[in-house]
């Protein structure tokens, strides 16, 4: 081969370098951006369904030192009750983004679809609400609260934790079909 014949083989392996590069390159950074992009929707979806079950684990510990307080005729403070539960709304509403739907509110009641999370989450509010009533009419009696009426915190409380085990439930598997999904990107 003579020196002509090995630049020119030189200068077409190059420009077919350079012409795989300029297909290739935009190809892997493409695909790399949407990975990136669905592993962060991934992580995002997945840290709103965490807000939730954080919000409501929190009111029900709420309710159940305020129970407590109660029960050892000790003083009940129940202002952040209101609060939780706005927390709780708010990160319900912030899944219905990943087609998670709960009816909390009775204006709500129109537009959310009869599922299991959307029961399980009106459930556990209503309930709150009631115990958190029934904890301040035993704090108001100033003594422990009578047999009757611990009875009914007690039900109520319970009927509260079922109903927060409804909404996890729905969440636990979202959760980790995510975590999986998580594992494999």
């Amino acid at each position: 081969m003579d020196q002509l014949t090995v630049v020119l083989i030189s200068g077409l392996g190059g420009a077919a370098i350079t012409a795989a590069a300029a297909v290739a390159v935009p190809l892997i950074t493409g695909r790399h951006a949407r990975h990136h992009e669905q592993r962060a929707r991934t992580v995002d979806e997945f840290d709103r369904m965490m807000d939730l079950r954080v919000a409501t684990r929190d009111l029900l510990l709420l309710l159940d030192d305020a129970r407590k307080a109660a029960r050892n005729d000790r003083p009940v403070d129940l202002s952040e009750l209101p609060n939780a539960i706005k927390q709780v709304r708010t990160a319900a509403d912030r899944c219905e983004v990943y087609g998670l739907n709960f009816v909390h509110s009775p204006s709500s009641r129109d537009f959310g679809r009869d599922t299991p999370e959307a029961r399980g989450l009106h459930s556990c509010i209503q309930s709150a609400q009631s115990v958190g009533h029934l904890v301040d009419e035993a704090a108001q009696a100033h003594e422990p609260p009578d047999r009757q009426l611990w009875r009914r915190i007690n039900e109520t409380f319970h009927q509260a934790e079922q109903a927060r085990r409804q909404v996890l439930g729905v969440l636990m598997d979202r959760m980790a079909e995510l975590r999986a999904e998580m594992a494999r990107t």
